[in-house]
């Protein structure tokens, strides 16, 4: 049985949304958001960008996607750059080790009919 404190604590916890370049090394990373396109820059990140879209709970980030309205395929991108500031190339795969992890959850939806959770583009594609 929960205690009315408790539920609150519980409800101030959840909505306490936080920027993730607080947390996370995102200076070579760039953000697309789903309101009309939105890029947001790798220093804007680790400035303490944070909206309704994207932030920090605990020590997850967090990506919302409205899944309802007039786009084909909404997105909430968050894009790493070799260079900070360049879009020439992503990941070279001939070099290196690469990994990508996640641990994710996908709420309730309405209107999609299927997701993609992460995509890895090389340089020679």
């Amino acid at each position: 049985m929960l205690h009315i404190a408790s539920v609150l604590s519980l409800l101030l916890a959840v909505s306490v949304k936080a920027a993730p370049g607080d947390d996370f090394n995102l200076n070579n990373f760039y953000l697309e958001e789903p309101s009309e396109g939105d890029t947001i820059t790798g220093e804007e990140l680790e400035d303490g960008y944070t909206d309704k879209y994207f932030y920090s709970s605990g020590d997850a980030m967090m990506f919302y996607v409205p899944t309802s309205g007039d786009e084909t395929y909404p997105r909430c991108e968050l894009r790493e750059q070799c260079k900070a500031g360049s879009n020439d190339y992503n990941w070279d795969l001939s070099q290196g080790t690469h990994q990508l992890t996640a641990t994710y959850e996908i709420g309730t939806s309405t209107t999609a009919d299927y997701f993609i959770i992460a995509q890895i583009h090389s340089k020679d594609g």
